[in-house]
Parts: structure tokens; C-alpha cells; sequence
């Protein structure tokens, strides 16, 4: 189903590459598509050493770059037929802090991917959004949000390249998110830091995260944003399933900051208009939603209509599956790096 070479991507292009959703795609490119040669592009040269011992250079080329560099961008796209862009900075205090820093990279150097496709008439697009994006209120959530529009107008006139653009909440298993912070501070027998115990979150494994992108390249049309459906957990939920698991070192409860949101949001109630349940999706996926922006659904793969929530938040539990402790403890036992 996801042998991208018999569908014409000899060579892919990931941004971002070494990062924890740059390796995992990787490892599904390599069981899934063996035949394709993936170029991996990011300016972390220490992580591309690491990464070079771990997969070695069979069908792999590293390259050292930064997206803010355009030129650069256009030599590492020569001959790609697909373009998997993942490079972003992420951390919201920083966003807050240097939001030029964010700008440069998750707005212009988001173009500069974009242009780089362009140049080369590259078949296909893909940009991986986050659940920030949609109604934004931090810095960081701001830039996806433009990349995130940016990305899918590129296709108004991009007549040989298909933009598709994928939006998802935080890994579990990825670099930066509370899970694996949780489980080092538990480790090393320090005090949990927890903003607000009665947030809630989704939560979506890396596996689920490639295969979203995995169906956004085989079935994603001009103009989609695709969105999964995903499960949530409130706050208080997971320090509970992490404690059963590591051990209670106790914590201190701080307050939401100026820039947390209390509940996340993967679609507005404009878009939950709009939308369209995919009739097939990726097999770590239930469900994918399809929001197109640029043009009529074509028949490349069923669209169908569905019983739409009236929002989609991670605490909508009429359409959202609430996550106990029970399924936190079951889903974290199966977190390789935990």
C-alpha cells in the first residue's frame, strides 16, 4: 500500500530529517519502499552522525542545511519527486522569547521548501502541521498556522506539484513532549512540574504519525489538510498511569502560562463544516478527515459525509475517546523509548 517507488518517488526529500518523526519516517520508508533513496536534510550535524550509525548509507543521503537557506534547498531537491517537510522550531517558550527565530524558519524557510518544490516542478508536497495551528495563541502556533495556509495556496499556482498539508497533536514518543519529560524526571527521582491537572491533550504515537503522512502521499489531493481522529487524556490521568509505572516522586501543580491553552483544538467549527471522512486511511489510523481548500474532492479515493461534532477539541468526549489511566499505562508500555 505504501511502496512509494511504484508510485514514481525514487528519491525523497525529508526536512527535518534527523529529528524524531524524520527517523521514524525513515524506518517506515526503508521497510515500506526499500527501493527509494531518501535524502535527509537537517542542520544538526551531531544528530546526522547519530543517525548514520543507526541506518548506515544503503539508498540514504545525508545532507547538512537549514531551511532558511533557499539555494541550499534547491541543490538538496534536484531530482526528488517527493518533498516531506517536517523542519520546524517547536518550542513555544522560545516562539514567545525569539519569535524571529520561529519566523525565519517555520515561515520563510516553510516558502523556501515551498519555492524549491516549485523550481523543480517536484510531483509532490507534504507539510506536517500541528494542532497550534488551529485557532493560534502562541507565537509558534501563529507561524504553522501561515506556513500551514502559505503551503496549501502554493497549489493556486503550482500546476505540476500537489501541496498537501497534514495537521496532528503532539507525539507521545517524540523529543520535547511531556511524556518522555515526565519519565526522565521520574527516573532521575525529581518532582513532577505540571501546569494544570485538569488539561487535557491528545495523544498519537510516531507510528500513527507516519502513517497519517504515509496517506497523505498516496491519497491526498490538491488542497487537503488531512486530520486524524485522535484519542485525549486529561492531565491528571497521565501523572497518575505514569506514577503506577516509574514511581510517585510527587509534584507541584504551577498554573497554565500566558501562552497554554487549557484544551487543544485540531479543527475549528468553520472547518468541522468542511470536512470530509476519508472512506480509507492509514492501518495505525481509525479515522482521517479531509479539509480541502483549493478544489472540488475528486474520486482518486471516497469521500464521505459524517455525524459532525460540533467541535473537535481533546476534551470533546462525545467525539473524542477519553483515554483512562488503565489505556495510558497499556499505550506507554509500548513506547519504545520509555
Amino acid at each position: 500500500m505504501f511502496n512509494f517507488h511504484s508510485l514514481g518517488y525514487k528519491e525523497i526529500l525529508i526536512t527535518g530529517g534527523t529529528g524524531s518523526f524524520g527517523k521514524a519516517m525513515v524506518g517506515f520508508i526503508r521497510e515500506n519502499s526499500p527501493r527509494s533513496v531518501i535524502r535527509v536534510l537537517s542542520r544538526d550535524e551531531d544528530k546526522h552522525r547519530i543517525m548514520r550509525s543507526t541506518f548506515g548509507e544503503d539508498h540514504i543521503i545525508y545532507i547538512i542545511g537549514d531551511i532558511r537557506d533557499k539555494d541550499k534547498l534547491i541543490r538538496a531537491t534536484r531530482g526528488c519527486q517527493l518533498i516531506i517537510h517536517g523542519a520546524a522550531m517547536k518550542q513555544i517558550p522560545s516562539g514567545e522569547s525569539d519569535p524571529d527565530e520561529h519566523i525565519a524558519t517555520n515561515i520563510i524557510g516553510t516558502m523556501n521548501v515551498a519555492e524549491a518544490a516549485l523550481f523543480h516542478n517536484t510531483p509532490r508536497a507534504v507539510f506536517l502541521s500541528t494542532d497550534k495551528s488551529c485557532s493560534p495563541i502562541t507565537l509558534y502556533g501563529g507561524t504553522k498556522f501561515v506556513a500551514e495556509r502559505y503551503w496549501i495556496n502554493c497549489n493556486n499556482f503550482a500546476p505540476n506539484t500537489t501541496f498537501v498539508a497534514t495537521r496532528y497533536g503532539n507525539v507521545a514518543n517524540s523529543r520535547g513532549s511531556v511524556i518522555p519529560l515526565f519519565a526522565s524526571l521520574i527516573q532521575r527521582g525529581d518532582r513532577l512540574t505540571v501546569t494544570d491537572m485538569c488539561s487535557t491533550r491528545f495523544f498519537m504515537t510516531l507510528d500513527e504519525a507516519t502513517s497519517l503522512v504515509a496517506t497523505a502521499i498516496v491519497h491526498g489531493e490538491r488542497g487537503d489538510l488531512l486530520i486524524p481522529k485522535l484519542p485525549a487524556f486529561v492531565m491528571s490521568d497521565l501523572v497518575k498511569a505514569m506514577q503506577e509505572l516509574y514511581g510517585d516522586t510527587g509534584l507541584d501543580e504551577i498554573g497554565l502560562r500566558r501562552s497554554e491553552k487549557l484544551h487543544e483544538d485540531l479543527m475549528t467549527r468553520d472547518e468541522i463544516k468542511n470536512s470530509m471522512l476519508l472512506a480509507e486511511c492509514g492501518a495505525e489510523l481509525k479515522s482521517i478527515y479531509a479539509i480541502n481548500y483549493n478544489h472540488p474532492h475528486k474520486t482518486s479515493i471516497q469521500r464521505l459525509s459524517y455525524r459532525r461534532p460540533d467541535a473537535y477539541t481533546s476534551n470533546s468526549w462525545d467525539f473524542v475517546e477519553r483515554l483512562s489511566v488503565e489505556n495510558l499505562n497499556s499505550l506507554l508500555r509500548d513506547i519504545p523509548c520509555l
